[in-house]
């Protein structure tokens, strides 16, 4: 039997860090436009003293973009946990149906992995997400801006920009509404975490579990050309299983940055959990759950 499809809950969580992220970045982006406008009302044309406002501009932009990364940071990490809790849920979800199918309740076993879910995302937090510390991946980011909001002072410097220009050319580059840029560099890095926070949580969540016989690999639809996702998601994994099926084992973590691909869980049938529910072949592995996550 395959799970209730993931991807609106995940969906959910995507939409609600990146409307976080616009609003920051265009916070940013006007008080950008609001210093370096503010710096070209004092008073002085010479070209030394111009230069000195502009350096000056410069290590406060400079201030502004690695502030704006750790604000960025801490919220792709808030978005980890709620993918963690939306993943948490869709595979509750797939439990109650089954424990609603054998006439019982689980409010506990419920509870338990939601706890534990929590868990599993402030790991991945500390221990790096996708094998690279989130700050580390902030910092190449804001390296690349520092980059770019040089080569808009310099080239201001030897053009001869007025104040309005500069302006205009570095709000450009943490604006949201601009293509690529910081806002396309923090949507990717958020949208890259916020599903493999989902992904992983998914995958611990079923470790042990014993009416779990995999999960299917769906593709997302937004692969411009094939890639691995394709063989994810067509090839036989398992010996004897259906085309796109892991077991709870061997799922491999997400081949590239932004993959929107989802599991759906695969749990044995309804009748088979009926009857070993009843003869009580799940209880110690429930019970381990309770104890071990439960409050």
């Amino acid at each position: 039997m395959a799970a209730p499809t993931p991807l609106n809950r995940y969906t959910k969580v995507q939409q609600a860090t990146n409307r976080e992220l616009a609003a920051m970045l265009k916070d940013a982006a006007d008080e950008a436009e609001r210093m370096i406008l503010r710096l070209g009302k004092k008073k002085g044309s010479a070209a030394v003293v111009r230069r000195a406002q502009l350096g000056g501009l410069l290590k406060e932009l400079r201030k502004q973009q690695a502030a704006l990364w750790g604000s960025v940071s801490k919220a792709t990490e808030m978005g980890m946990y709620r993918a963690g809790e939306a993943a948490a849920e869709a595979e509750i979800a797939t439990n109650r149906y089954l424990f609603n199918k054998a006439g019982v309740v689980m409010a506990d076993f419920d509870e338990a992995m939601r706890i534990q879910a929590q868990t599993n995302i402030a790991h991945v937090v500390a221990r790096g997400a996708n094998d690279i510390p989130l700050s580390r991946q902030v910092y190449r980011s804001s390296v690349w801006s520092k980059k770019l909001v040089d080569k808009a002072i310099n080239r201001a410097l030897l053009l001869g920009f007025g104040w309005e220009e500069l302006a205009a050319s570095v709000k450009g580059l943490i604006n949201p509404a601009t293509p690529g840029g910081t806002a396309y560099a923090a949507k990717r890095l958020a949208r890259t975490e916020l599903n493999n926070a989902f992904h992983r949580t998914q995958i611990d969540l079923r470790k042990g579990d014993p009416w779990s016989e995999g999960f299917q690999w769906h593709l997302s639809g937004s692969h411009p050309r094939p890639d691995k996702c394709n063989d994810y998601a067509s090839g036989v994994h398992v010996r004897g299983g259906e085309p796109g099926v892991f077991g709870t084992g061997n799922v491999p973590g997400k081949p590239h940055p932004q993959c929107l691909c989802f599991l759906t869980t695969v749990t044995i049938g309804v009748d088979d959990f009926i009857d070993k529910m009843a003869r009580g072949d799940f209880d110690s592995f429930i019970e381990e759950k309770i104890d071990t996550y439960g409050v």
